[in-house]
């Protein structure tokens, strides 16, 4: 007779929670600079994120770090560490920005269907399930 397995208990996500972006970015950007970043002038404000981060990402592999005063391995790390960081944090941002359009959409009778793309999904039953789980981690990340 086999034994059933009892399932494990669902853990709830980690989530960052509200950080300082701006600090981050300012030190990303210290670190560009300290990388040699070719084209620093261009570095986006500290404001937006997202062009932050893909600038840091584009110039992460021309950095030229200057090895009489940094390992360029210390530089090159906590760069990743920091762009790791907030694409977690925009992840986060993301997922409660995404359901509160699906809720004001809903709010004036827009059907689950018309969210099946947008949510990548291929059924309205699909699309209410992710919206479930937005508002479950939602939930969770304030409880």
């Amino acid at each position: 007779m086999a034994q059933s397995k009892k399932p494990r208990p669902k853990r709830s996500a980690i989530r960052l929670g509200e950080i300082n972006t701006v600090a981050l970015a300012d030190r990303l950007r210290e670190l560009d600079q300290a990388g040699g970043d070719p084209k620093f002038e261009r570095f986006p404000a500290c404001d937006e994120l997202l062009l932050v981060l893909r600038h840091a990402e584009r110039m992460a592999g021309e950095l030229r770090v200057d090895t009489t005063k940094v390992d360029p391995k210390d530089v090159m790390g906590e760069a990743a560490v920091i762009r790791t960081k907030l694409w977690q944090y925009l992840r986060e941002q993301a997922d409660a920005g995404q359901l509160k359009a699906i809720e004001a959409g809903r709010a004036v009778g827009t059907h689950w269907h018309r969210f099946n793309e947008a949510l990548c999904v291929n059924s309205k039953h699909g699309a209410q399930q992710k919206a479930q789980r937005l508002k479950a981690e939602q939930v969770q990340a304030s409880g």
